[in-house]
Formats: structure tokens, sequence, C-alpha cells
């Protein structure tokens, strides 16, 4: 056996980071079961759903360039391999609410619903809090500031809300939110503290108290994202189906999801809604251009999955979800019972009176984020934009009827 022992690449110091993160919007932490629905929540061995640490490392690492996120999180490369130097932990949801939710693939066309592409699945709802644990692990021979650099930048990609984890994150499920004073660090600097430092990581626990400190330099960290966003106010009622949560006989109701603070049910436009708008809208925009290439350009920046391999390519646009909130007294839902009738004889037809519950009036935030200097995304999103401003431009069902009309909130504008 060698005497020589010495570790050729010693850790020189550990960082310890700690974020109370929250779910700005129900995440779908998928488990490849479908017992419940066709996508089912992973639960772990006490019946309570976690994030695992794999795949919040997924998302972290994706943030990055290919050469920085290598630095960050190992690679296999020609001149051997290297160890991630940074540690991603599981995280478990506090006091978690499993939801189920529908979803539908739509024609971007004529909006209507494309056969057999119904589907459901479990979603852990927002609200719900977690703790992220990062430790970042640098050695002797790694380029230690470039990784606390890269950290923070990450870091940062958190305070901006453009984190999500679990599927469909392009459409704005499973955002994770926190503040700057939401992420504490603790650092163990062995080449500076030597024995102390030591001691003090043997004795070191995650849910210690005490010795944390404030994370800083935050603010001047690059995002990774640009992001548009806008506050709208709702000219009328939408209608976006919501068949389980149905109440007093209705057959329909626009969706909703639960608030966080009082459990009341709050109106909502899921992400997926926005972009399936977006796309329809600028689909007939943009159709006098590009002829029978229109759906291919926009396949490019809203995502699609290539029907000969199966394979997905992600969209480059993401769509947060929006709250629709009360602007005056008459704001809210209302329940409407309609018929529909016969346009040869004028009569109601027979069994097709429903009753509906849309919501009415109010006003909303929509952000879409994208790319850093992406220019042509940019100009899309502002083309659909002034659509929807216009009206040309419908988000939901029953559009036909006058429903799911916006009209942008100006500055000094009673509009």
């Amino acid at each position: 056996m060698s005497k020589n022992t010495k570790n050729p690449n010693p850790i020189t110091k550990r960082k310890a980071v700690k974020i109370s993160a929250t779910l700005a919007s129900p995440a779908l932490i998928g488990s490849g079961e479908s017992e419940n629905t066709d996508s089912d929540v992973l639960i772990g061995y006490d019946g309570t759903p976690y994030l695992p640490g794999t795949s919040l490392a997924g998302v972290m690492r994706s943030k990055l360039p290919d050469d920085d996120a290598g630095d960050l999180f190992g690679d296999d490369v020609m001149r051997g391999k290297r160890m991630s130097a940074l540690w991603v932990m599981d995280s478990k949801f506090v006091n978690p609410k499993i939801i189920e939710l529908d979803g539908v693939a739509l024609n971007y066309e004529n909006k209507v619903a494309k056969k057999g592409e119904k589907y459901d699945y479990e979603a852990v709802e927002r609200g719900t809090t977690f703790t992220v644990r990062l430790m970042l692990v640098i050695r002797e021979k790694d380029d230690g500031e470039k990784l606390e650099r890269l950290l923070n930048s990450l870091l940062s990609e958190f305070i901006s809300g453009n984190v999500g984890v679990g599927a469909k994150t392009n459409r704005g499920f499973g955002r994770v939110e926190c503040k700057a004073d939401d992420i504490l660090y603790k650092t163990f600097d062995f080449k500076e503290d030597g024995k102390k430092a030591l001691a003090d990581y043997e004795r070191f626990k995650w849910s210690d108290v005490d010795g944390w400190e404030e994370a800083k330099d935050l603010s001047d960290a690059n995002t990774l994202d640009d992001a548009i966003t806008y506050r709208l106010r709702l000219k009328g009622g939408i209608m976006i189906r919501d068949a389980r949560n149905i109440v007093d006989g209705e057959d329909y109701r626009h969706i909703s999801s639960p608030s966080p603070l009082n459990n009341e049910p709050e109106p909502v436009i899921y992400g997926t809604s926005w972009a399936g708008a977006f796309r329809s809208g600028l689909y007939k925009l943009l159709k006098p251009k590009y002829k029978n290439k229109t759906a291919e350009y926009l396949n490019n920046f809203f995502g699609y999955v290539d029907k000969n391999t199966g394979k997905p390519c992600p969209s480059k646009i993401k769509f947060d979800m929006s709250i629709l909130e009360k602007e005056t007294n008459y704001d809210g839902f209302r329940t409407v019972t309609r018929v529909k009738i016969d346009r040869f004889t004028g009569g109601a037809v027979d069994g097709a009176l429903f009753k509906e519950t849309p919501w009415y009036g109010g006003t909303t935030t929509l952000t879409a984020r994208y790319p850093k200097g992406c220019n042509e995304i940019k100009s899309l999103l502002y083309l659909a934009i002034d659509a929807l401003d216009k009206g040309i431009l419908t988000v939901g069902g029953e559009t036909a009827i006058g429903r799911g009309v916006f009209k942008l909130i100006k500055e000094g504008s009673n509009e």
C-alpha cells in the first residue's frame, strides 16, 4: 500500500444554502404511476409528496450554459469525470394538499378539442411551502470565485420567479416563489479557519436556527430570462371549464384554485390557457405571411412533439398562472342558465338546458418569460399583446359570445 495518502484535491470550503420557498402555482411532481389519474403525484415512504433533489438539480442545471453547468454540476468530459460541486437535497412539502386537474389539447386554428387528447393529473396545490437545501463544495483546484458566482446567479433566478419544478413549468406550473431574505447560508472555510471550520461543520445541522446569514449581492447577479408583465382588465366574462369543482347542480364553472390564505376558490387562468390563446391568436395573425408554414414557424417558439420520433421540443416561452382579482363589488362568479336553440325551428333543443358559472369582471396580471436577448420572441409577444388589447385575441371558451376579452390597463387610464 502506498504511504502517500494525501488527497490531491482536498475540500477547502463548503457553503450551505437554505431557501424557504413557496409554490406560486400547482406543481406536477409526477411519479410515473397512473392509479388515480393519468399522472399521479410522487409520494414518499411516509405518504407525503416530496421534490427529489435530482429533479431540482436538473432544473437548476438547465438554467446555465453547458460549460458553466459542467463546472457546477459535473460532467463526463474527455479529460476525465468531474464531480458535482453543488449538492441538491430532497425537499419535503409542508402540509401539502393534492388536487386533481383536467387538461385537453386544442386545435390552435379553431380552438376545438382534439379527439382522444383529454387527460387529467394530480398536483401539489399552490401555497405549499418547502425548504430547498443546497451545499456548494469547493476544492483546491476549483475556481471558487466562479462557482460562487454561478450559485448566486441561480439563487437570483429563484428570487426572479424563473424557477419551476415538476412538469409543464413552461406553462406556469410549479413556479417557485421566494424573497431575498428567504435565502440563508453558512460558510465553512477550512483553508482560512482551519480546525474551527471543521468543528463547526461537524456540528452543523440543517435544522439549526442560529448562525445563518442572509444572502448578499444577489440583486447584481444576472438573471437568465427576460420577462414582460402587463396588468389586464376583463371586459365581461370568462369561461375556462372546470367540471370537477361544481356546486349547486352546475354543469360547469370557470376554473378556480383554493386561496392559500382562506381556502376560498379564486378564479385563475393557467399558463396552458394563455399559451393556447397566444398560439392560436398568432397563428391567425401570421397565416397571411407564412401560409402553410405558420404552424412550423410557431412550433419553434411554443414547442411541439415530433410526430416521427415522439421526442418533445420544449417551449421557449413560459406563461405564469394568473389570478383574477375583484375590482368592484359587481365582479365575481355568476350562475347563468342557458338553452341550446334549434336554428331551423327556433325552439329549444330537447335536453339541452344547462347551467354554467363564468367569472365576470376584475383585473389580473399576465407574465410571460423567454430567453434573454431573444428579440424575435419579444416581437411576437408584443404583437399578441396588441391583439389582446384590441379584442382580436381572446382567452378560454365561449369566445363567440364575447367571453375572454381583455383590455390593457394603461397608467393614468380608466379604460
